[in-house]
């Protein structure tokens, strides 16, 4: 095509790309394609246009400024055009991004020539709108916002817009002003307001401002604040699908689950609706992933997974919806006929991520493999060597969390002369008072390849995942291998699934041999139990127990259960029903937090299908805080444990406050989930309260309350054993931690 060399040539040009332009408009509105001819041969004319009129004279501009303007504007439209039909597919690639910026140039032409010319304003907005959906970078997208505000200080969208940005950058004050701002001039707005159509945008974007204030105060955990914004827009259009999302979410939140689920319903039914959401199916997506979540809150497990599934159905690599579709399935286990469906799911977990390394050579590829550690002999020589080894633990629980508690001895006993430790938290903390010896880095809103990076500065050896599937866990950069070893402890009851986690500790209670099938790990059996507890208020200040063991006083023993209501399930409650019935002075007593939520209390009591025992259960108020609950374990003469997920936390704490716990170990699965108490118990030398069958545990429960007598003194003597034992041994613990450690470092496949 000849190269346009005047002013004469380019005003025919001109004539010839306006009326190819008007063809071409025609045809993508009817076809939503752009490669269609006549949109092709537009292109081509405006780019050799556009060529021409970047190198002339500036003044000539001012004697054409129409055509010359008009030129300038369909180029950029068509720039624009060209990539907002690829707005779904979830991003731009570089050449993309760099054709918005070319639009952006043409339209700046544009508005100086024209300062207030409203078509380019409203493309150059739209263009704006297209980067910050997908543009990581925010800052940036102030300033695009800055140099629009000069043209339009007026414009509802632009404020709405500066609200987003300011929220995405925790600007929360300024984000609050603009979201108010754009509100305030969409109010004026719509008393002028005469067709229906501008009266629908204008509250279309009133919902926007109210859903995005909404989004900041439940940032904050303003919760009330938050739902009052959410349902102003709700009022406004009672089936917006993202306002009914999000007042769904406070509802859970509040674990007020049924609206929550009715908002979630209402939201899906109408989510191809949505005009907040651009990606409706991962609207729709959270909705289904949203529902589910308040599903398990109700312990409706098989709902809360299929809801799950449903997400997944829509957002295939949706990987919060499948990590929470296997931490679920840990409570139904009893429920699934094949032993190996579990371990099949969990090591599906592979194809959600686009890509897993499970060689450390590919992930970490600078790495240099220390022979002082691989050659020495003992400690001593280790120590001699100056040689340490550095690990790394990854957790979002750095908080009052019972992560936390089983890591403090690790923390505040490890030999920091062989060891160097770096604790990685997900959640915004500060510890290094507590545990100053260790390097602390917050990792929270860190990128996958940002966090790998920090890892390996740090140079770790050997990285622990104290999450799995569990909350605020960080497997998306584990699955990079930033780390040569990378092991998963503590943090969750089964396999992580992803193939560059190498090993998994634990013991021989808790697992075996015939379970190392189930995990992806290679287990670390530890000699003792895999676990160190350390009470919340640290071992020195628990509570003192009573002299005088309660069934004594009462005349009749007292069963009970403080675990999450999460791990009752109708099999439990049918056992615990048959012991009641076979013991009838005995009373059962439950405290959990669930049951601040009625309905769960109504769905406990409605179990029983015989309902003459309900006059001796007994339901605990919930206590907010460790002086107010421990206590409560003075009241009780013998815990009983749930399956097939045992209790871990309560255990301990049971057992610290001289309650003996009767478990039930899975000797068939060998599931790990049940058989954490028996390993508490066993290494405390209690076993005789670990029970091979249901009709063994019934048994002895009611031999137990048949024969009161025979439990004089039980409290002081189970936290004797427990206090006394391998559990709050923590120097021996940590001595047999780092032998472990060593070892693997030694033997590891390198």
């Amino acid at each position: 095509m000849e190269a346009v060399t005047s002013i004469e040539m380019f005003l025919s040009d001109f004539v010839g790309l306006k009326s190819t332009y008007d063809a071409a408009q025609e045809i993508l509105i009817k076809e939503q394609r752009t490669d269609n001819e006549k949109y092709l041969e537009c292109i081509r004319l405006s780019g050799r246009l556009i060529k021409f009129l970047d190198e002339i004279n500036p003044f000539v501009m001012n004697r054409h400024k129409n055509e010359i303007l008009e030129t300038y504007y369909i180029s950029a439209e068509l720039l624009v055009r060209t990539v907002g039909l690829h707005m779904n597919r979830g991003g731009f690639n570089e050449q993309e991004r760099n054709t918005l910026y070319m639009a952006i140039a043409h339209l700046r032409k544009v508005l100086s020539l024209e300062p207030f010319n409203r078509r380019a304003m409203e493309t150059f907005k739209m263009v704006f709108l297209y980067l910050t959906i997908f543009n990581p970078n925010a800052e940036e997208n102030l300033v695009f916002l800055n140099q629009i505000l000069v043209v339009d200080p007026c414009d509802y969208q632009l404020h709405y817009n500066f609200g987003f940005m300011y929220h995405r950058t925790h600007k929360l004050d300024s984000s609050v002003y603009h979201y108010k701002l754009s509100i305030g001039i969409i109010d004026l707005l719509m008393t002028n307001a005469k067709e229906e159509s501008a009266l629908i945008a204008f509250k279309q974007f009133k919902i926007k401002c109210l859903n995005g204030l909404g989004s900041i105060y439940f940032t904050i955990q303003d919760r009330d604040t938050a739902l009052y914004y959410f349902k102003l827009a709700y009022d406004i259009d009672p089936n917006d699908p993202d306002v009914n999302n999000q007042i769904g979410v406070v509802y859970t939140e509040l674990r007020i689950t049924d609206k929550a689920i009715e908002h979630y319903t209402r939201g899906i039914e109408n989510y191809k609706n949505a005009h907040i959401s651009v990606d409706k199916d991962m609207l729709i997506a959270s909705m289904y992933m949203n529902m589910g979540l308040a599903k398990c809150y109700e312990c409706d497990f098989v709902g809360a997974i299929d809801g799950y599934n449903r997400a997944l159905k829509y957002k295939p690599r949706l990987s919060l919806a499948y990590q929470n579709k296997l931490l679920d399935s840990n409570y139904i286990s009893h429920l699934i006929e094949d032993p190996m469906y579990i371990s099949r799911i969990h090591k599906a977990i592979n194809k959600i991520y686009p890509l897993v390394i499970d060689d450390y050579r590919i992930g970490c590829p600078d790495y240099k493999v220390k022979d002082e550690i691989v050659k020495c002999k003992s400690k001593g020589d280790l120590v001699k060597s100056g040689t340490k080894i550095n690990i790394g633990f990854v957790s979002g629980d750095f908080i009052c969390h019972p992560v936390s508690y089983f890591l403090h001895s690790i923390l505040s006993h490890i030999n920091y002369d062989l060891f160097e430790v770096t604790c990685y938290s997900v959640k915004v903390v500060k510890l290094e008072d507590l545990f100053p010896k260790c390097k602390w880095a917050v990792v929270k809103n860190m990128s996958n390849e940002d966090f790998k990076t920090r890892i390996q500065s740090d140079k770790i050896d050997i990285l622990f995942d104290m999450s799995a599937h569990t909350g605020d866990n960080r497997l998306d950069t584990f699955v990079l291998k930033p780390a040569p070893i990378q092991i998963s402890y503590c943090g969750y009851p089964n396999s992580s699934g992803i193939r560059s986690m190498d090993y998994r500790i634990t013991d021989k209670f808790c697992d075996s041999d015939k379970s190392q099938k189930y995990y992806q790990e290679r287990f670390i059996f530890m000699d003792r139990c895999f676990l160190a507890y350390t009470p919340s208020m640290g071992i020195k200040d628990i509570p003192e127990i009573v002299t005088e063991q309660p069934c004594t006083k009462n005349g009749w023993i007292t069963f009970g259960t403080f675990n999450r209501y999460n791990k009752v399930n109708d099999m439990v409650i049918g056992v615990w029903e048959k012991i009641l019935q076979q013991a009838p002075n005995a009373r059962f007593m439950i405290k959990t937090k669930e049951f601040l939520t009625p309905k769960l209390r109504g769905q406990f009591l409605n179990a029983f299908k015989d309902k003459s025992v309900l006059d001796r259960v007994i339901i605990m108020p919930y206590s907010d805080t460790y002086s107010e609950h421990l206590p409560d374990y003075n009241k009780m003469d013998i815990a009983v444990d749930t399956f097939p997920y045992s209790g871990t936390t309560t255990s301990c704490e049971s057992l610290m406050m001289g309650v003996p716990i009767l478990t039930l170990f899975d000797n068939v699965r060998h599931y790990h989930s049940q058989n954490v108490t028996t390993s508490l118990m066993k290494n405390s030398g209690l076993p005789e309260y670990v029970t091979y069958s249901q009709e063994e545990y019934i048994s002895k429960a009611v031999w137990f309350a048949n024969n009161i007598d025979k439990l004089q003194g039980l409290k002081q003597r189970v936290r004797k054993c427990f206090v006394n034992g391998p559990i709050c041994d923590y120097t021996g613990f940590t001595d047999e931690f780092e032998n472990k450690l060593i070892d693997i470092y030694k033997s590891h496949k390198w």
